[in-house]
């Protein structure tokens, strides 16, 4: 998420776990990993190939000695190979071998230097045994349930912010961009109970007020009950 730069209140579609072993979970633990990463889905798969693809480039430090005058011919090959084929030898612990000219030239996974490179829509980390990989393609769905998480939050800050105990119950106004608060009235029945608010409603007056800019245009306005 850090990389890609999703939020981790914006809900995502899957998790793709990638090993070459198997890898069992029970429905709890299943469960936590999706509560905590706020995905719909865990999916565990043996290949990553299909989510990522590689770049590899030589460790100076092992091929220098042993093939100096021949590393911009290694670079050459590594370019124009199969890179999920080499990542997936070496990592078994194979040797990559071809030639130049009358030179064999064997590479192991401590003379590569490997990096995930991340196709469209998804976003990866590795440590060399598993590789995990989020789906980042976001649907309206997705956009909304967000925007939703993000409007909790920022009620709930001014809750804080406001000096109101967690038990106040508050009424809420809302004011601005009209698509959102057609969202949150829409979800008005779960909102009210995890907010303990006793009104929704479009308006402009309150104790307490925040907006959500700069990501939308829109106005809170609290008034404890």
């Amino acid at each position: 998420r850090n990389t890609s730069g999703v939020k981790n209140r914006q809900p995502l579609s899957k998790v793709i776990v990638c090993a070459s072993e198997n890898l069992v979970l029970n429905d709890e633990l299943a469960g936590l990993i999706k509560d905590e990463l706020n995905v719909e889905k865990l999916e565990i798969l043996h290949n990553a190939d299909e989510f990522v693809s590689y770049s590899l480039k030589p460790q100076l430090k092992t091929l220098g000695p042993k093939y100096g005058k021949y590393l911009g011919k290694i670079r050459e090959f590594l370019d124009s190979s199969n890179s999920s084929e080499i990542v997936s030898k070496v990592r078994a612990g194979e040797v990559v071998s071809f030639s130049i000219g009358d030179q064999v030239i064997e590479l192991s996974k401590d003379d590569l230097l490997i990096s995930l490179v991340n196709k469209e829509g998804f976003s990866s980390s590795s440590n060399g045994k598993i590789t995990v990989v989020l789906d980042t393609t976001l649907t309206e769905d997705l956009i909304e349930k967000g925007n939703i998480n993000e409007f909790v939050s920022k009620v709930q800050n001014l809750r804080k912010d406001s000096g109101l105990n967690v038990t106040d119950h508050i009424e809420i106004k809302l004011q601005g961009d009209e698509k959102y608060i057609d969202l949150v009235l829409r979800e008005k029945s779960d909102l009210s109970k995890t907010l303990l608010a006793d009104k929704i409603e479009r308006g402009s007056e309150g104790e307490f007020n925040v907006s959500m800019s700069p990501q939308h245009d829109l106005s809170i306005y609290i008034t404890k009950v």
